[in-house]
């Protein structure tokens, strides 16, 4: 009788980790921030948001990390300028 010994499934080798995305995206998403959100304690809270909700998503950051940090940037920004509007 053969025995076979079942291993879990290899990671891709892209970035997959949290700290792997923040060490090659941070400081791109961090600048697309600053410069849609003046706050900076609101552009620091979207930058750790984005990279939050990365985690926590991590096969669907995998295919296409870069866009796919934009698009969440930029949503979290426009969700800032809808609860903050510019007062006239």
């Amino acid at each position: 009788m053969a025995t076979e010994t079942h291993q879990p499934p290899e990671r891709p080798a892209e970035a997959s980790s949290l700290a792997e995305l923040q060490a090659q995206y941070l400081d791109l998403i961090d600048r697309y921030v600053r410069r849609r959100v003046p706050d900076p304690g609101q552009a620091d809270r979207v930058v750790r948001d984005v990279f939050q909700k990365a985690g926590a998503n991590p096969a669907q950051v995998q295919a296409n990390p870069l866009p796919w940090l934009i698009g969440a940037a930029r949503r979290a920004c426009a969700q800032v300028r809808r609860a903050n509007p510019l007062r006239s």
